[in-house]
């Protein structure tokens, strides 16, 4: 590989590294925000739910106004529930979508369940009360399986970047060690034996020759003080020759 491109992937691991926290940080933020808004949507839902359950514990008595009144708000209460729920995943998986649209049928749920118990009465007696009351606390289990899904999203999330952060923290720890190895191996090294060559070339060692297989260009370096000592002593030998005639 040649030096420069060495060079090249030196400088961009960490910046490539440090785009990943960032990014992962990012994804984590948007994933948790989402979640929380996904549990924010349900608190309404269920305070209105335990107030209707509080509200339905004592029916008034007889068929008065008072009676009727209560049977009016019942419908009342009903229809004012806040839904419109919306699956707030990034990819709502089908489990969260039935949820969602079981909370979102919750108003239909309780008027069917208060016809039923009234049957065309004008007042809304205890053990209607009763049965709309074990309709309600039907509900509950369904948002809790909600909020449980929305706060594994959030854990998992959490969990994501922290093993994204642990990966990135083993890199910057092993950063500097391979490149210590790399320099070693493309820099120091081969600068280390031209070093040695030059010093046995000045002391008239010419048959002096630096181990080859060195990549990129320290390796055509040594390459070329090869060929320049080889040339050089040909040189000698052969003027040596002519003297000798």
């Amino acid at each position: 590989m040649p030096l420069r491109t060495q060079l090249i992937i030196l400088v961009l691991l960490p910046i490539c590294c440090a785009l990943a926290a960032l990014g992962g940080a990012a994804y984590t933020t948007r994933i948790t925000s989402l979640a929380d808004q996904g549990l924010s949507q349900l608190t309404p839902l269920t305070n209105e739910l335990n107030d209707f359950v509080l509200f339905l514990q004592e029916p008034p008595a007889g068929s008065g106004k008072p009676a009727q009144y209560h049977l009016q708000a019942a419908r009342n209460r009903i229809s004012s529930l806040t839904v419109g729920l919306k699956a707030t995943s990034p990819v709502p998986t089908p489990e969260e979508r039935r949820l969602i649209d079981t909370l979102n049928a919750v108003p239909e749920r309780l008027s069917k369940q208060l016809d039923q118990s009234v049957r065309g009465s004008s007042i809304l007696s205890s053990r209607g009360a009763a049965l709309l009351t074990d309709e309600i606390k039907g509900v509950f289990p369904v948002i809790d399986q909600t909020n449980s899904l929305y706060t594994g999203i959030r854990h998992a999330a959490t969990q994501r970047i922290n093993q994204l952060n642990l990966m990135l923290l083993l890199i910057a720890a092993a950063w500097p060690v391979l490149i210590a190895l790399l320099l070693y191996r493309t820099l120091a090294r081969p600068l280390s034996l031209v070093r040695d060559g030059l010093a046995a070339v000045s002391r008239g060692e010419l048959s002096c020759r630096l181990p080859t297989g060195t990549p990129g260009e320290l390796g055509r370096l040594i390459a070329g003080f090869n060929k320049m000592v080889e040339s050089r002593q040909k040189s000698e030998n052969t003027l040596k020759e002519s003297e000798g005639r």
